[in-house]
C-alpha cells in the first residue's frame, strides 16, 4: 500500500483531508512504534562475510597509514636519542609516551568505515553497519542483531559474540550472516512502507489518531478509538506472521 493510500484511508476514518506532509510524518511514527513493539516487523538481510587473518581492508590500511607510521617511529627515534644525553628531562620523557602512544593507536585503531569489507579478521570486533554496505557511513546502524551465522554447509555456528553493536567472528572461513534491520521510513507518498504488507492497513488508524490529536487533543474519544484499533491491528498481524513462521521451520525441519 502507498503512502497515498495509508492517507487516503486514514481520512476515511476521521472524515477530514489530512495534509500529505503530515500523514508521511505520522506513518513513520507508526512504523517505528510497530517495530518497538514487535519483532516481525523488522527486515531480514543476510550478508556472505570471508573470515580471514589477511583481509583486504587490513592491507588497505596498512598502505594508507604504513609512512605516517614510519615517520612517527622516526620522530620516536630523535626523542629516545636526546634522552640518552639528557635522561633527566621530564619534557621528553612526555613526549616519548605520547610518539608510544600515537603509534599503538595507528596501528591498532582502524577506522570502521575501512572495515565496511566482505573480507574480515577473525577475534576482532567489527561494526554491524559492516554487513549493510548499502548504508553508508554517515547513517546510523539500523541492524538490531544477528540472527545466526552459518558456514559454507549451511551448518549454524556457535562461535561469535555480538556486544552493543559490534559483532566478532572466532573462527575463519566463509559464512552467511543473518541479521534484522528497522525498516525505512517514506519520504513520498509514491512509496510503500518498509514492513510487510499484512501492517500496513493498521497504519491508517494510527495517521487518523494522531491527526485527530494535532486537532483536537489526546483526549479526545476518536483518538482512543483508533490508537486501539492500531493497536489490536498490529497485535493480529504480528500473531498470525509469527504463526506462519512456525509452520514454515516444521516445513523446513521435515526435508
Amino acid at each position: 500500500m502507498q503512502a497515498k493510500d495509508i492517507r487516503i484511508n486514514a481520512q476515511l476514518e476521521i472524515g477530514t483531508p489530512i495534509d500529505d506532509l503530515y500523514a508521511i510524518s505520522f506513518i513513520n511514527a507508526g512504523i517505528r512504534e510497530i517495530v518497538s513493539k514487535y519483532d516481525t516487523a523488522l527486515k531480514k538481510g543476510v550478508a556472505t562475510r570471508t573470515i580471514t587473518d589477511t583481509p583486504a581492508y587490513l592491507a588497505e590500511y596498512n598502505a594508507k597509514m604504513q609512512p605516517i607510521i614510519d615517520q612517527k617511529k622516526q620522530e620516536l627515534h630523535v626523542i629516545e636519542e636526546q634522552l640518552i644525553e639528557d635522561p633527566d628531562n621530564e619534557t621528553l620523557k612526555m613526549n616519548r609516551i605520547v610518539k608510544l602512544s600515537e603509534i599503538y593507536n595507528l596501528e591498532t585503531s582502524i577506522p570502521s568505515y575501512m572495515m565496511n569489507k566482505s573480507e574480515l579478521k577473525p577475534n576482532t570486533w567489527h561494526p554491524f553497519k559492516n554487513l549493510d554496505l548499502s548504508e553508508g557511513d554517515e547513517k546510523p546502524n539500523r541492524i538490531v542483531h544477528i540472527e545466526r551465522i552459518l558456514n559454507d554447509r549451511g551448518e549454524r555456528m556457535e562461535e561469535y559474540d555480538t556486544e552493543n553493536d559490534h559483532f566478532m567472528v572466532k573462527r575463519k572461513g566463509t559464512f552467511a550472516i543473518e541479521y534484522y534491520k528497522t525498516p525505512d521510513g517514506v519520504q513520498s507518498e509514491n512509496e510503500h512502507p518498509d514492513l510487510h504488507e499484512l501492517y500496513h492497513t493498521a497504519l491508517p488508524y494510527f495517521v487518523g489518531a494522531r491527526e485527530k490529536t494535532r486537532l483536537f487533543g489526546e483526549q479526545d474519544p476518536h483518538v482512543q478509538r483508533l490508537y486501539g484499533q492500531f493497536l489490536t491491528k498490529i497485535a493480529e498481524v504480528n500473531d498470525k506472521l509469527k504463526n506462519q513462521n512456525r509452520r514454515r521451520r516444521k516445513i523446513q525441519g521435515r526435508w
